[in-house]
């Protein structure tokens, strides 16, 4: 094995396991000074993303926007609580008459996703390969999720919204 496929090796392993665990006090840095950071420490602080699927579900909204406003190290742990989309629950064929809230999940996932390359692409960027797996996952299920192009927009529009951002930021740090 080549010391460079070593090195890749090593750094998947260490992206996996950071994937995997609870973020600690010392990853939320400072929070007291930002009082959105505070809310999200309050509420996300030493849960796990299983624990937080309801409020994902629930909330899509407000949780978007507190993963927003969280720091680097919980973001990239926390934002994994939107792989509820792949779920059979979330794509499973469902009458038109049965309310779901994956709609709404899936919009805002798409939306946090775009926001954070344009904002603080820092904070997604190491794990924004994964990311954007989930993300054409999403995009390929927006009619499964019951969420309407004419209220949502096209997923699939997001979805190269976010590839051209992506790629360019790419190429932003190979010069």
């Amino acid at each position: 094995m080549t010391e460079d496929s070593e090195n890749q090796r090593l750094t998947e392993v260490k992206r996996q396991a950071a994937r995997n665990l609870v973020p600690t006090e010392g990853d939320w840095g400072d929070y007291s000074d930002d009082d959105y950071m505070m809310d999200s420490y309050e509420r996300f602080s030493g849960k796990t993303r299983e624990e937080m699927n309801s409020f994902f579900l629930e909330n899509p909204m407000e949780a978007a926007d507190e993963l927003f406003h969280m720091p680097p190290n919980p973001f990239r742990y926390y934002i994994w609580g939107f792989e509820l989309l792949r779920s059979q629950e979330a794509v499973a064929p469902k009458p038109s008459s049965q309310l779901n809230n994956y709609s709404g999940v899936a919009s805002c996932f798409l939306r946090l996703v775009r926001l954070r390359l344009r904002q603080t692409p820092s904070a997604i960027m190491p794990i924004m390969k994964d990311i954007l797996s989930l993300a054409e996952f999403t995009a390929a299920h927006q009619e499964n999720y019951q969420a309407s192009i004419e209220i949502y927009g096209s997923f699939e529009e997001r979805l190269a919204e976010i590839k051209k951002l992506y790629a360019s930021l790419l190429r932003d740090e190979k010069q």
